[in-house]
Parts: structure tokens; sequence; C-alpha cells
């Protein structure tokens, strides 16, 4: 039986809210525990940002498939370059857990992690009403992604697994979300490659899935 640890708050959801003029939103399931409040250690070489361990490929991978260097300078010079990166292509980053408990200290993999609760997808999209595209960095986010819409009433039972097609860039399905009433907003969800290093998948085909997705 798993030995969960006490429940955690996501540090950068709230802290880094979402510009308005987003219309992608890539989204991620919660950052290593050495990120965790309040007893956080982060290392050296990490960004005080999502996905900001230096160890993750990601911003590796959006930097190849953007053509920027988003993994050279100080963690203050590449907080401000990754947040203008994404921002001048329309992007921002959430994570799908809001609260979550780890099986075991010291762990990073989305299988030790619990959900306690989702993000709060009825108040972000109704917010944000310019985001057309979800950006899915792993099979484990989109299906959490799956149980939070349709937990908050967003997504009819069995519509995520329809209108799905296999492309270059992943898995895409078209989703009919109901943000309002009698209001259905269409939006494009894409499952990109996990950018985790112990994922089996070459750095050249993340970056190219990637690259298809941003396009």
């Amino acid at each position: 039986m798993k030995s969960f640890e006490g429940n955690i708050s996501h540090p950068y959801n709230e802290r880094y809210p979402i510009p308005r003029e987003t219309t992608g939103l890539i989204l991620g399931s919660a950052p290593p525990p050495r990120f965790d409040p309040p007893t956080r250690s982060l290392e050296r070489d990490d960004v005080d940002f999502f996905y900001g361990s230096h160890h993750n490929q990601l911003w590796v991978i959006l930097g190849r498939a953007f053509g920027l260097d988003l993994c050279t300078g100080t963690p203050a010079e590449l907080l401000e370059k990754r947040k203008a990166a994404l921002l001048s292509r329309g992007l921002w980053m959430q994570d799908v857990l809001q609260q979550y408990r780890r099986a075991q200290a010291g762990s990073a993999l989305d299988s030790g992690l619990e959900p306690i609760t989702f993000r709060d997808f009825k108040s972000l999209l109704s917010g944000n009403t310019r985001i057309r595209r979800l950006f899915f960095t792993s099979g484990d986010v989109a299906q959490w992604t799956r149980k939070a819409l349709s937990a908050q009433g967003l997504l009819r039972r069995g519509q995520f697994d329809r209108n799905i097609e296999a492309t270059s860039a992943g898995t895409v399905r078209k989703l009919e979300l109901q943000i309002e009433s009698g209001v259905l907003r269409i939006i494009e969800a894409f499952t990109l490659p996990s950018p985790s290093r112990r994922s089996t998948k070459p750095l050249d085909e993340k970056t190219e899935a990637y690259r298809q997705a941003f396009r």
C-alpha cells in the first residue's frame, strides 16, 4: 500500500496567472518535490517557474522548436527569456494538479502523484476566452485533464475519446466544452511526448512533435 505525504499546494498556478492574450495553454502535472512549499530547496541551475528543473528537457525542446536559446543564462535571466518566449507566441503554462500528495519522498514520477484537487478549468476558461488550444505534456496529464473537465461539468461523457486524430504532433482531439450554459467552445487538445529524460523517445522526435504542434 502506498504511503502518501501531506497535501501540497501547487506553487505556480496562481503565482503566474494566465495573460489575457493567451490562445494556447501548455499543461503539465506538478513540479519535482524540491519545488514543493513550504520546504522548497531548488538546485543552483533550477528556474523558479513551470518546468523549472534543469533535469527536464522541456525548455530544450521548446528552444529548438522556437529557434531560441532558452537554456543559457542565470536562473533570473532564463525566467524572463522563457516568459517572453511564451508570451510572444500567445502561450502560457499551468499544471492540471492544484493540490496533490506524493507516494514517496523525493520521487518526481507522475505515477507517484495522487490528485487531491484539479485546476479549476471552468474559471480558467471562462476568464480566458481566447484559449483555443491545450497542449498536454504526457498521457497522464491528458487523462487527469479529462477527469477534471468531466468532474467540473465541462465535458460530456465519452466525448474525450471522440474526434481523435493521430498526427506528426501526436494525438489531437477536438473537444466541445460547455463553459457556460448553452455555449460550447471548441478546443483543440494535443497530447505531446513527455519531456522527461526518462522517456525513451529520442530528443529529436520530441522536438519535431512540439514544433508541429506549435506551428
